[in-house]
């Protein structure tokens, strides 16, 4: 069967003709030559000039480094050496050279090659499920020994099938609640698929197939979908429905699956009951519960290592008879690396610190799961089966997944080494620089390394880019603007870096070209909740750290208008966004202008101008787009519900605490959360 390649074959290259890219190409069919193609089919991508930037901007650190230490004391030298980190970031230059590189502890499927300790076992507890001890347990029986793990063989079912999926409450009991709170099987049916073609991407701790399957033909026995997860995920999907009586159940569909968790799975720790709650984490936070959020996901984490899930699942195949095939174990393996993925960024937008530590896990990378057959009909879904389809190229969600979970490791060292605490004294202004610069590199590094198929860049803003590819980029750059936005101007524990200020202006217009590409192809009304926090970021950042860019400003605030129909959370950000642009009513009243006052056509974004017209013609019947050479009356609050934030007394700029959350300089982690302005 022929195949299209990227590049041409060896003869056509030698000789300087077109190739038609297939093998074997039609001038080697026609001269009657052997057509051969290079191993490496793509050519190699130059390396970035913010890598080089960052490059050398750390050969600049360690230059001033060497000259303090050849000034300093023997005790003052020591101190300096002691924030000095070397890490070696010259390897891994293609993307799954650094994936691979977190499997290497764990090739091996047997316990003792992925470091976990010996002295550990998995109890039946009280209750009848089975609970998770490690070597300091109470529980932990002295004579406890394992046996090697061995990789399952497919077994025979369960000898309890169960008919319902929680089979210890009394499943009628659960329909009769969701009735009585008006939802039904039409109301699931219809916003189900919307969770999976909107949010699933950053949702990857659920096994798509595995809950479909098991939820309309009980294929796992239950183990794999419940009414709280169902109900849950339903409550993420409804905000996208087009018909306002549907989003409005967004609130009773969480209401039915909160009560159902803390009235009948608390004391039966279960892995669909880990996924439940970490839906309604995402749902909490994105409606503007923080502290629900908040307390709702770290049930979610302490249930996982309460059942084991931060140990390769393939330790458990003896004691966990839930385990019965490889499929199992990949499901297992998914679940705590979606987990691991959820913590960071529920840390990232909170300005928390993070839950689970990589250092404290012992799970293999989570491989790819098969999809449906090709003829399969996807229950109905009709949507689904068309995003799946086998003449489409279909997405690649566990790459993007192994590629999250790479990030969500720099973030976490970014929370502990940039933002830790001075209090001991270690955080001079040369470590936290050292560090600074450490974290841009490897974010830098990242992005070079990452492979074709998840690339984008600012010249394909008019190809047809999938959503999950769009909201990565969204995530590598609300870091960046995270990060360095505290480093543009000195101030008390942040010195000034001159490249911060850069990279702040970068990734401000290129977050703008990343929502504008999302809106014109997806639709704003479908955005997850990461581009939410990326426009925040861009906005605060353009607003307070920049003054500048107001040329795309006026866009960002109204896309972020636009997601306030979703996310509650995005209307109190533009309620409080409001009260802040007062505050800077001189800079701002040309808004809409160009920077320098001008009344432009154009507005200005990274690596050239983006055309007002491209802007004005996105198609959303939401969107007032003759509006967006006008400045935005952000004063006028679109959300009463919410409060009119807009009406409060003007607040001064330079100490303005975004919805009220607690004083960031008391503790570093707060210091980026989406609930800081400044």
């Amino acid at each position: 069967m022929d195949t299209t390649r990227r590049l041409a074959c060896k003869r056509c290259q030698a000789r300087k003709i077109k190739c038609n890219r297939v093998q074997p190409c039609s001038n080697c069919i026609q001269g009657k030559h052997n057509c051969e193609y290079r191993a490496s089919d793509g050519r190699k991508h130059p390396v970035s000039h913010k890598y080089l930037g960052a490059l050398e901007a750390r050969l600049a650190w360690f230059e001033s480094l060497t000259q303090n230490l050849k000034k300093a004391s023997n005790e003052e030298r020591d101190k300096l050496l002691a924030g000095v980190t070397l890490d070696d970031h010259l390897e891994g230059q293609n993307g799954f050279d650094i994936a691979d590189s977190q499997q290497q502890p764990s090739s091996s499927t047997g316990p003792e090659s992925i470091g976990t300790p010996q002295a550990s076992s998995l109890r039946s507890g009280p209750q009848g499920g089975l609970q998770y001890h490690g070597p300091t347990s109470i529980y932990l029986d002295a004579d406890a020994t394992e046996s090697p793990a061995k990789e399952p063989q497919p077994m025979a079912p369960l000898e309890v099938v169960h008919t319902f999926p929680s089979s210890h409450f009394d499943a009628l009991s659960v329909v009769r609640l969701a009735s009585s709170l008006g939802v039904d099987d039409d109301l699931v049916r219809e916003t189900l698929p919307l969770f999976f073609l909107h949010q699933y991407p950053l949702f990857m701790f659920i096994y798509r197939e595995a809950f479909l399957s098991d939820y309309y033909d009980n294929t796992h026995g239950g183990r794999y979908w419940s009414y709280p997860l169902l109900y849950s995920m339903c409550a993420l999907g409804a905000p996208h429905s087009k018909r306002v009586e549907v989003q409005m159940k967004k609130e009773l569909l969480a209401r039915c699956a909160q009560e159902i968790l803390m009235s009948h799975c608390l004391t039966r720790p279960s892995p669909v009951t880990i996924q439940a709650l970490l839906c309604l984490a995402f749902h909490e936070v994105g409606q503007g519960n923080a502290s629900q959020g908040w307390l709702f996901s770290g049930m979610a984490f302490r249930m996982g290592q309460d059942i084991g899930f931060h140990q390769d699942p393939t330790r458990w195949i003896l004691q966990d008879r839930s385990i019965v095939s490889p499929e199992d174990i990949e499901i297992r393996r998914r679940i705590y690396w979606g987990s691991y993925v959820a913590d960071k960024l529920i840390s990232l937008y909170l300005g928390r610190p993070v839950y689970l530590r990589e250092d404290d896990a012992a799970v293999q990378i989570s491989t790819p799961l098969p999809d449906f057959p090709d003829s399969h009909d996807w229950f109905g879904f009709s949507e689904i089966a068309t995003q799946n389809a086998i003449d489409l190229q279909k997405p690649q969600l566990t790459s993007a997944l192994k590629h999250m979970v790479l990030l969500g490791k720099i973030s976490q060292d970014m929370m502990t080494n940039v933002f830790a605490s001075t209090r001991n004294g270690q955080h001079s202004d040369v470590n936290r620089l050292n560090q600074l610069g450490d974290v841009n590199l490897r974010l830098n590094k990242w992005h070079t390394s990452l492979p074709d198929a998840l690339q984008w860049s600012q010249w394909s803003v008019n190809k047809n880019v999938r959503a999950h590819i769009l909201v990565l980029h969204l995530y590598y750059h609300a870091m960046l603007l995270s990060l360095n936005r505290h480093f543009v101007k000195p101030s008390n524990g942040f010195p000034h870096s001159p490249l911060s200020r850069d990279i702040c202006t970068s990734s401000c217009s290129t977050v703008a070209i990343l929502v504008r590409q999302y809106r014109l192809q997806h639709g704003l009304k479908t955005a997850p909740l990461m581009l939410v926090y990326a426009l925040v970021m861009a906005i605060i950042t353009q607003m307070r750290i920049l003054n500048e860019g107001y040329g795309s400003l006026d866009f960002l605030i109204k896309s972020l208008d636009e997601c306030g129909r979703c996310y509650k959370l995005a209307a109190e950000a533009r309620s409080s966004l409001a009260t802040l642009m007062n505050s800077r009513e001189a800079p701002t009243a040309g808004l809409g202008n160009g920077s320098d006052g001008r009344h432009g056509d154009n507005v200005e974004e990274e690596g050239g101008v983006l055309e007002r017209d491209n802007i004005d013609t996105a198609t959303d019947e939401h969107f007032d787009a003759s509006s967006l050479d006008a400045p935005p009356n952000l004063a006028t609050n679109s959300f009463p519900e919410l409060g009119g934030l807009a009406g409060d007394p003007v607040l001064d700029a330079e100490n303005f605490d975004f919805l009220g959350f607690t004083d960031v300089n008391e503790s570093f982690n707060s210091w980026f959360s989406i609930g800081q302005m400044g």
